[in-house]
C-alpha cells in the first residue's frame, strides 16, 4: 500500500482540493483510493460527495470508544475515505490528548486494515500542526507539499521540510505549486526561483489556477465527470501519474 501526506505550507494553499482531486485523479486511473482527513476542519468529506450536514467521523467514534473503521465512506466514483467528523473545541483537545498518549495509533491500525494491495491513501494534514498529522507523515511513503505563489508559503518551505526529515529520515520529500498562472509575471518568478534553488524538491507537475474547481466544488463533483477537458483535470491526472510511476523523475534544471 502507498500512502502519500499533503501537507499546506500556509493557509489556503488548497491542500483539501489537491487530496480530492487527486483521489479522484487516482480512481480515474482504475486505482484503489482511501483518503484520510486528519484536519479538524472536516471539509474533505464535502469535497467527496458527503452530505454537508452528515457530522459523523472517526475522532467522534474514538471519543466514543466505538470502532473508528466503521466511520469509512465510499462515493459513487469508488473512492474509500474516512472523515474527521465535526466536533466541538472540547472534544477537539480531548482528541488531541488522546493522541499523544498513542504515538503509534496510526501505524497500528493501519497494519489492520484490509485494504487491497495496491491500495493508496492519501492523508490531508493541513498545515501539518496535530501530532496525527506527524503520524500520517512518519507513515507515509510520500509528503507533497503544498504551496501557491505567495511569499509565505515560499519562504517557510525548507523549515517544512526539514520538520518532515525530522520526523521521517527516509520519506520522500516534494513541493507542489498550486493556483499558478502562466500570464503573471511573480508567479513565473516564483516558478522560476523554486526550479533554480529548491530543484530537489520541485516535481515536474503545476497545478494551474483553473477557476472551473469552484464550479466543480459547488456542485459537489469531480473535474473529470464535470470539466474532464479542463487544465485541472490534465493537471491532476499529470500528478497522478507522476506519484505512481517509479521512472518518472523531478525536475531537472
Amino acid at each position: 500500500m502507498k500512502k502519500i501526506s499533503v501537507v499546506g505550507l500556509a493557509g489556503g494553499v488548497g491542500v483539501t482540493t489537491v487530496v480530492a482531486q487527486l483521489s479522484y485523479a487516482l480512481a480515474t486511473r482504475r486505482q484503489s483510493v482511501l483518503a484520510m482527513d486528519l484536519s479538524s476542519d472536516n471539509s474533505l468529506a464535502s469535497h467527496l460527495g458527503l452530505d454537508l450536514d452528515e457530522s459523523d467521523g472517526f475522532v467522534n467514534r474514538i471519543l466514543q470508544g466505538r470502532d473508528w473503521s466503521d466511520a469509512n465512506y465510499r462515493n459513487p466514483q469508488l473512492i474509500d475515505f474516512i472523515p474527521f467528523g465535526r466536533i466541538t473545541h472540547e472534544q477537539e483537545r480531548d482528541f488531541d490528548q488522546w493522541i499523544e498518549q498513542h504515538s503509534d495509533w496510526l501505524k497500528t491500525e493501519l497494519n489492520e486494515l484490509e485494504l487491497p494491495p495496491a491500495t493508496t491513501m492519501v492523508f490531508d494534514c493541513s498545515r501539518l500542526g496535530t501530532s496525527l498529522q506527524l503520524q500520517a507523515v512518519c507513515q507515509s511513503d510520500q509528503v507533497i507539499m503544498v504551496l501557491n505563489t505567495g511569499l509565505s508559503s515560499l519562504v517557510k518551505l525548507r523549515q517544512v521540510e526539514k520538520k518532515i526529515r525530522h520526523f521521517s529520515s527516509h520519506v520522500k520529500v516534494h513541493a507542489l505549486l498550486n493556483h499558478f498562472d502562466s500570464a503573471l509575471r511573480l508567479d513565473r518568478d516564483v516558478l522560476s526561483v523554486l526550479r533554480s534553488e529548491c530543484a530537489d524538491l520541485v516535481i515536474r507537475v503545476v497545478l494551474h489556477r483553473d477557476e472551473g474547481l469552484r464550479e466543480v466544488y459547488a456542485q459537489r463533483g469531480d473535474i473529470f465527470s464535470k470539466a474532464p477537458s479542463s487544465q485541472a483535470a490534465q493537471d491532476f491526472l499529470s500528478l497522478a501519474t507522476w506519484l505512481t510511476d517509479p521512472e518518472i523523475g523531478r525536475i531537472t534544471v
